[in-house]
């Protein structure tokens, strides 16, 4: 029996939820999908089938006609049944056959083993592979700390700007037309084209701290790079620490540890400080 045997057959099923795995296991998708007799649409991402089993009679019993979605270059996909009794292991007969593109992200490593990078897609939505996280960012009412949220469906609605971290250097992203909306918990901004660095941005970067949002003191932002807007005495340089495992992570405010200078309002570092109030360290100081 497979890992998912039969685990969404139904009547009421005409669109499968979007099957992401690279690598489908020994007996994964046996029976999946086995008898869902409205069932017309299928998204299967995977590059590797060749497992024992691995789809066998998954899409038995399901429309006459309907639209298969399969990883751009993954050829080894067959239409029909494919033995004696008629059960379907590939693609069933009388379905539309589409591709999906398939774009590569290049993510910066953190030293640690992790690799970070921000994704943007203004008019198209993806969806990650196994070996990548998607977050959206948020900052604390506080200013002292960015809160990173797990997007636990790894999909990447157009329009919405990303946090990703995966084990490796390189996402693969897929082309997802079912996925759109906004993101909630997200303040991330980004733009098709570069644009004029607005003040007080802060951008996911490798700095003297390691990977995390720092000061952006650029002219430009590149085209599809997210961003923040942190204004006020909190916004500085902000950094990653422990916390993925909740699908959570805090950016501390380094500065505030390491870094005796004085500072205004407006996060700007000041040498000698005349009348007026600063920040030091985290904490308000005033000279009068």
């Amino acid at each position: 029996m497979g890992l998912f045997h039969q685990m969404f057959c139904s009547t009421a099923i005409e669109r499968a939820p979007v099957l992401a795995a690279a690598t489908v296991p020994h007996e994964g998708y046996s029976s999946m999908f086995d008898q869902c007799a409205n069932l017309n649409y299928v998204k299967c991402l995977a590059t590797d089938i060749s497992a024992q089993g691995s789809t066998g009679f998954w899409l038995n019993g399901v429309a006459a006609t309907g639209t298969f979605v399969k990883a751009d270059g993954m050829d080894d996909w067959t239409v029909g049944p494919q033995d004696e009794w008629g059960s379907i292991h590939g693609i069933p007969a009388g379905w539309t056959v589409e591709t999906s593109p398939i774009v590569y992200a290049h993510l910066n490593s953190d030293g640690e083993g992790n690799y970070w990078a921000t994704f943007y897609n203004e008019s198209a939505g993806f969806t990650v592979d196994a070996t990548t996280s998607v977050y959206t960012a948020k900052v604390s009412s506080g200013k002292e700390k960015v809160e990173l949220t797990a997007v636990d469906d790894k999909t990447i609605p157009a329009g919405n700007a990303v946090v990703l971290k995966s084990s490796a250097a390189t996402a693969t992203m897929t082309y997802d037309v079912a996925t759109t909306g906004m993101l909630a918990d997200n303040e991330l901004l980004a733009s098709a084209t570069d644009i004029t660095t607005p003040a007080n941005t802060y951008m996911l970067t490798k700095g003297t701290s390691g990977v995390g949002f720092y000061h952006w003191t650029g002219t430009d932002i590149p085209a599809n790079r997210g961003y923040l807007i942190i204004s006020g005495a909190g916004a500085r340089e902000f950094v990653p620490i422990d916390g993925m495992a909740t699908g959570i992570s805090e950016m501390s405010d380094v500065r505030r540890k390491t870094d005796d200078a004085y500072y205004d309002l407006n996060g700007r570092r000041v040498l000698y400080p005349t009348k007026g109030i600063y920040v030091r360290n985290g904490k308000k100081i005033i000279f009068k």
